[in-house]
């Protein structure tokens, strides 16, 4: 199969135009090897361990051509959400107290368990991100038809991530043309109103949109699934990278259960 990238991923990331070693790798194998390692960053509980499956992650990341400034600022924007709920944990966990603000006691072990938390988030985020987010939406879903995934699944994955930028991209549009008009959000009745019909705009164009689509589809012959095209091949290079994920995950549940 042609692994060229592509600027169209489904997390839509900025890329540079150039080809990376995964792209170089069977798709199969990159979602294989996303899966399992947010299954071991999921199952470890000691920092030591974590350490290492976060640096692999980052190592992961490396491995991509992505651009490092956008990427880090699409990152960033989950890190402050994922932040914001893990700060609370000191505040929450019950146990031996390590500071106090405004006569709230946080303690060590809620900053243990938030650590934690943050730490396995982000191996399994950046993982996703480089294994995953980088491959093109068609070659996403076809990989998802290949693990032999209900259709039907298969099928609601395509579209919503089709869709949600598609979607996206009107509510722009409704956006642009209320700011050539002048409009300025207030604190008023105004405003509300024009926010309630932005939002049935939304949806009316949306549900159109889709009618257009299905109407689209039967006109090609659409019968309840969709023609897939790629083909995918498992080279010695697969073999040698999930040889080396294996090792990794040995090493890291080796310093897991004996460290």
């Amino acid at each position: 199969m042609d692994n060229k990238p592509s600027q169209h991923a489904w997390l839509h990331l900025s890329r540079e135009n150039k080809q990376s070693y995964l792209d170089l790798l069977d798709p199969r194998v990159r979602v294989a090897v996303a899966f399992t390692w947010v299954c071991v960053s999921l199952s470890l509980s000691s920092h030591r361990s974590l350490s290492i499956a976060l640096m692999v992650s980052f190592l992961f990341l490396m491995m991509t051509n992505l651009k490092a400034s956008k990427t880090l600022i699409q990152v960033a924007a989950v890190e402050s959400f994922i932040i914001a709920l893990v700060a609370l944990l000191p505040f929450t966990t019950p146990g031996e107290t390590w500071f106090t603000v405004f006569g709230f006691d946080a303690t060590y072990e809620g900053a243990e368990k938030a650590l934690f938390i943050l730490m396995r988030s982000n191996a399994s985020m950046l993982a996703v991100i480089a294994l995953i987010g980088t491959l093109p939406t068609s070659t996403f879903v076809a990989v998802l038809n290949a693990f032999k995934l209900p259709t039907k699944l298969v099928q609601l994955m395509a579209f919503t991530l089709r869709y949600i930028d598609l979607i996206f991209k009107e509510y722009q549009r409704i956006r642009n043309a209320l700011k050539i008009r002048g409009f300025v959000p207030q604190r008023s009745v105004h405003t509300m109103k024009t926010f309630g019909f932005v939002i049935g705009s939304l949806l009316l164009n949306t549900l159109e949109r889709s009618e257009r689509t299905l109407d689209a589809m039967k006109c090609r012959g659409y019968s309840g699934k969709f023609p897939f095209c790629e083909v995918f091949v498992f080279t010695l290079r697969d073999s040698l990278f999930l040889l080396a994920i294996f090792g990794m995950v040995v090493v890291i549940y080796s310093t897991e259960w004996v460290l």
